[in-house]
């Protein structure tokens, strides 16, 4: 999405409020998804926010954990071209 429209978007987690939501660059929310309740995802080196710029790259790298029932795995967000992988532990 940011790199087709050339513009930065932020998705941003709020474990607390059990939602997710994708941002414009002007703030206003694209989209807001609720978390499953049986997904708890926790900050890694991350946060939780990922900040994609208008070129599709990301701001920031780092993880965020993913933890379904007796299942966990790490989303490993890379540097540059706004790749990433998830990996189970």
């Amino acid at each position: 999405m940011a790199y087709v429209n050339g513009s930065s978007y932020r998705f941003i987690i709020s474990p607390s409020k059990g939602i997710y939501n994708i941002q414009s660059n002007a703030s206003s929310i694209v989209r807001t998804n609720q978390i499953p309740e049986h997904i708890t995802i926790d900050a890694g080196t991350m946060g939780y926010q990922i900040v994609f710029g208008g070129n599709g790259n990301v701001q920031k790298a780092g993880t965020l954990y993913l933890k379904t029932g007796k299942e966990e795995y790490k989303l490993v967000v890379q540097v540059g071209a706004g790749r990433f992988y998830i990996k189970k532990l």
